[in-house]
């Protein structure tokens, strides 16, 4: 899951993998990047659970 997409290509490519899987997980909540020096460092995701 998670291993298998920091394992392919650039980090570039790495960090829209990563994106991209989480986003196909995510139903309700928010995915965080944290950034320095233009480099994604950190994918922050917050889930919630609606409910009714």
């Amino acid at each position: 899951m998670l291993a298998d997409a920091a394992d392919a290509g650039s980090p570039a490519e790495r960090v829209l993998a990563l994106v991209s899987e989480q986003l196909a997980r995510i139903r309700y909540g928010s995915i965080a990047l944290s950034i320095h020096d233009g480099r994604v460092v950190q994918i922050e995701v917050s889930e919630k659970t609606r409910l009714a």
